[in-house]
């Protein structure tokens, strides 16, 4: 049986009771009941919820029961709609060591770091690095716990990789073999194709296997355009055997299927440091893509040397 199981009329009666009979103490107990609603994931919160706003419950509660039920649930869009609430909050909301909150400083800190994911999200880096900095100085605990440090450190490593890209070009007379024991230079893969599109993918990599189905999808569309599209294994150990199992497994047989020289040369001189990845490259070698395969920035690419991806 779950604790603190009120139903509406029950919360909404005994907030006007305890406010007329038995005092403070007692609102506190409401409060710490609606909290630990709040933080159960099976519990109709949002009757609770109503209830304690009719019956008259601090708005700096409500807020803050809305707060703890957002991270709980992970509800992230759900916080994100609090930011302004909580900037209005300010030092009306009752802080204490006891509570989730204990100062105004931390609390502004959490919308920080709420701030700090939308910009993320967006693609905003001055916003990111604003309130990544903020956060932390205000609310290590948080900054923390949402992963910032590690975004940050993400954000830098993809801005040194495009600047590095910006003068880099692939070595187009690097031999590559494909699955079936041929060997061509990188230019004689593409032929006359105006780029090429290459996945670097690893057998072990489940995220790769999962975008199989899409990687067939891209080579059928855009081979049509001008764009050859290649997938490339890195795996270290049994290559060719691995290579081949996940072809014969997920019926690639249409798609150029490449083994990465050494399990890495081509992608370690692509700064590829996570997979599934996916890089285009046109036929001087230049670095038009480096990124997620299912990123959007993929499809920009695409569109500036003439190519629909969708």
């Amino acid at each position: 049986m779950k604790l603190f199981k009120y139903t509406r009329s029950f919360l909404a009666v005994a907030m006007a009771a305890s406010s007329a009979l038995v005092g403070f103490a007692a609102s506190e107990a409401e409060h710490d009941a609606l909290i630990a609603l709040a933080k159960d994931k099976e519990s109709d919160f949002a009757a609770e919820l109503a209830a304690g706003v009719e019956a008259g419950m601090p708005a700096d509660w409500i807020l803050e029961a809305e707060i703890i039920r957002a991270l709980s649930t992970g509800n992230a869009a759900a916080m994100f709609d609090l930011i302004p609430r909580i900037d209005a909050a300010g030092e009306d909301f009752r802080f204490g060591l006891e509570r989730d909150f204990y100062s105004a400083q931390q609390l502004s800190g959490f919308a920080d770091v709420l701030r700090c994911v939308v910009a993320y999200r967006e693609g905003d880096t001055e916003g990111f690095e604003k309130y990544a900095v903020s956060s932390y100085e205000k609310a290590p605990d948080f900054n923390g716990a949402f992963g910032i440090g590690e975004l940050l450190a993400q954000q830098r490593r993809e801005e040194a990789q495009e600047a590095a890209m910006a003068d880099f070009r692939v070595p187009m007379d690097m031999v590559l073999a494909n699955a079936e024991g041929e060997s061509k230079s990188l230019s004689e893969w593409m032929g006359d194709d105006e780029v090429m599109l290459v996945d670097f993918w690893a057998s072990w990599c489940g995220p790769c296997i999962r975008l199989m189905p899409s990687l067939k999808e891209k080579q059928e569309k855009l081979s049509k355009q001008g764009v050859f599209v290649a997938g490339i294994n890195t795996d270290r150990r049994d290559q060719l055997n691995n290579a081949t199992t996940v072809r014969e497994q997920h019926g690639m047989e249409s798609v150029p299927w490449l083994l990465d020289r050494n399990g890495g040369d081509l992608s370690g001189m692509l700064m590829v440091d996570s997979i599934p990845r996916m890089v285009l490259i046109d036929r001087d070698g230049s670095v038009l893509y480096n990124g997620h395969p299912s990123d959007p920035s993929l499809g920009v690419a695409l569109a500036k040397v003439g190519v629909e991806l969708h």
